[in-house]
């Protein structure tokens, strides 16, 4: 199993790791369309927002949990045999309580990003079944919410 090149500290920006889309390829706001449909039915806010800042928030966990060697990027971001895919495990599960990845592969244009993301699958979904291993689900550290009790 190839893993992904950790010679330095891995990005912690989901767009700087990966080209998720515009509006010549499946744009970003149209993979999220496509993961609020494909999860457990929620309330995600205006155009998904809230489903939006949890991928960006869970990529970004993840990324730093590896940069600190709290993790392994073979166990939260395995790639195919040959290097081409990449996944990671969202922490989001279906209506059937399937857990759901997010799933790249290689960037072929001469890009920034070394990756593409190609869309939000299942584990029984054919793109991952070149991976020897799916990624763990991780535990994130909760949000800190800030609350105004205060009654007038």
């Amino acid at each position: 199993m190839m893993t992904i090149a950790m010679t330095q500290k891995m990005t912690t920006n989901l767009f700087d790791f990966a080209w998720c889309g515009n509006s010549y390829t499946t744009s970003w706001d149209q993979h999220i369309q496509n993961l609020a449909t494909l999860v457990r039915p929620e309330a995600w806010g205006p155009q998904n927002q809230v489903l939006k800042n949890y991928v960006s928030y869970t990529f970004e966990n993840l990324a730093i949990a590896v940069n600190q060697g709290r993790v392994t990027a073979e166990t939260y971001f395995p790639t195919t045999s040959y290097g081409m895919c990449c996944c990671f495990n969202t922490g989001l599960f279906t209506q059937y309580d399937e857990p759901i990845y997010a799933y790249f592969k290689r960037n072929e244009l001469e890009a920034v990003q070394a990756w593409h993301l190609k869309g939000f699958k299942t584990a029984n979904a054919s793109e991952l079944l070149g991976f020897e291993t799916l990624p763990q689900r991780v535990l994130l550290p909760p949000l800190v919410l800030s609350l105004d009790c205060e009654v007038s």
